[in-house]
């Protein structure tokens, strides 16, 4: 009777050992795997996605589709939040591509809009302060290398080294600004030209039957065009909308044989105090103070300006974005209004003949470094739903805005929507985009001195010596 007593206590000693060390094998497994979750990267979690899987046929697809592996990624995220630059009531592009990547995935999208002319200080913020108040971050071309540079957005070549035939895709200007030292950190989702828009009609009663195609044509239309009640030639350098004189006086020099390479040196510094930079802010002054082509409201003036002034009937022709050809093709007949390449400078007081040429404004997204790397992934994943050909379809028939994918500009529904969609492409073929680092502050000097020309102020080669003595600043000494 002990003896089996003994054996009872025995036994039971034993499966109290057992559960106890299976418990703690189990709670060890459980703490283990945790540990092992917490380890892994945001490059880790990526390279458990097929990015090189089909890579091109998913991403011109005409529904977009995640690469495959993806699923993990929505156990652990149920919402990401992205900076919206502008009112969701005017990108309705962008709510419909949101949407569908939220169909695909199940991810909800969290917008954080932000007035356009504050999103990308309000990124630089919550970047400089990692803070994780937004996952996917907005960026305007001339602060990408800024991001870039102080490591505050994540690398992302796994998006597109895996199969070399992806940066393809894209036109040049946008490759090349995605890319960093090599890597790439920021995907494209539209894009914008400069273009002349102008009025077919108003031309048409003045006999001339083509747009202009040199500098010199545009002031002998502008005068022909001007009368008591418009303008014949409009741009726009208001500091309302401070990329607007960079955008502009970059047009005007690409227009005339000027490469990104002729601007920026060796050790990555532009330069604007060049013959060829000054005749062209000589040329937007002179259409106001000499021509009197073009209105002085001009340096307070945004490209929405100048298209109201366009669609008010006071001006006849005008430097303009190509977003606005999307809000025209709602409104008025294509027998009124047309676009054209930026004339060429064809020589004009001692110009370059010139070349057709003009600056792209490209919009990317970017991953915020301070994230949890799940939420990285979820990011990772919406970028590729925006850089897709269903997303940039979308861009261009839903808003107007323009595709950086050229494919696009093949698609049937584009082709037959899209008015001037052939010039577009054309356009896009030899767009350029100088890329320097502390671009927000060059932006803001050359408007500034820029535009103390335009208004008589000083002249056009002091105002451009007096911005590079400023923006040689910005720049560490060697």
């Amino acid at each position: 009777m002990q003896g089996g007593f003994k054996m009872k206590k025995t036994i039971i000693f034993i499966l109290f050992v057992v559960i106890l060390l299976g418990g703690n094998i189990y709670a060890g497994g459980k703490q283990e795997k945790k540990a092992e979750a917490a380890e892994l990267s945001f490059q880790d979690l990526m390279a458990k996605l097929a990015w090189e899987e089909n890579a091109v046929e998913r991403l011109t697809a005409p529904k977009w589709q995640p690469p495959k592996g993806w699923e993990f990624i929505a156990d652990k995220v149920s919402e990401i939040s992205v900076i919206n630059s502008g009112s969701l009531s005017g990108d309705p592009a962008t709510e419909v591509t949101a949407k569908r990547f939220e169909e695909v995935t199940g991810i909800k999208v969290k917008f954080i809009v932000v007035p356009s002319a504050a999103s990308v200080r309000r990124g630089t913020t919550i970047l400089m302060s990692k803070s994780k108040e937004a996952d996917v971050v907005y960026v305007k071309l001339y602060i990408l290398k800024d991001w870039e540079r102080a490591g505050w957005i994540e690398e992302i070549d796994f998006m597109y080294r895996p199969d070399p035939d992806v940066p393809q895709l894209y036109t040049d200007a946008n490759t090349n600004a995605s890319k960093y030292k090599g890597h790439w950190y920021a995907t494209p989702w539209m894009a914008r030209y400069g273009e002349l828009l102008y009025r077919k009609d108003l031309l048409k009663e003045a006999g001339l039957a083509e747009p202009p195609r040199t500098w010199q044509e545009l002031v002998d239309y502008g005068k022909k065009l001007t009368t008591s009640d418009k303008w014949g030639f409009g741009f726009y350098t208001g500091d309302v909308y401070p990329l607007g004189f960079s955008i502009n006086l970059h047009s005007l020099l690409y227009s005339a044989g000027i490469t990104p390479d002729d601007i920026i040196d060796e050790r990555g510094i532009p330069h604007y105090d060049f013959p060829v930079a000054v005749k062209a802010l000589e040329f937007m002054t002179r259409c106001v103070q000499d021509y009197k082509i073009s209105p002085p409201a001009v340096t307070i003036s945004s490209d929405t300006d100048t298209y109201e002034m366009f669609v008010a009937g006071k001006l006849a022709m005008s430097f303009q974005n190509t977003w606005v050809n999307g809000e025209l093709r709602e409104e008025w007949p294509l027998d009124k209004w047309a676009i054209a390449p930026i004339p060429v400078s064809g020589g004009w007081e001692g110009t370059p003949e010139g070349i057709v040429a003009t600056k792209v404004d490209p919009r990317f997204y970017a991953i915020n470094r301070y994230i949890d790397p799940y939420k990285k992934a979820a990011a990772a994943l919406f970028m590729d739903c925006f850089r897709s050909y269903e997303a940039m379809k979308n861009q261009e028939v839903i808003e107007g805005n323009q595709a950086l994918m050229p494919l696009v500009y093949k698609d049937p529904e584009v082709m037959e929507k899209i008015p001037y969609s052939d010039i577009i492409v054309s356009i896009g073929q030899r767009a350029y985009s100088a890329l320097y680092n502390n671009g927000d502050a060059v932006v803001e000097t050359l408007m500034e001195w820029g535009n103390k020309a335009i208004t008589g102020k000083v002249s056009a080669q002091e105002a451009l010596s007096e911005a590079q003595k400023a923006i040689n600043d910005f720049f560490p000494k060697e």
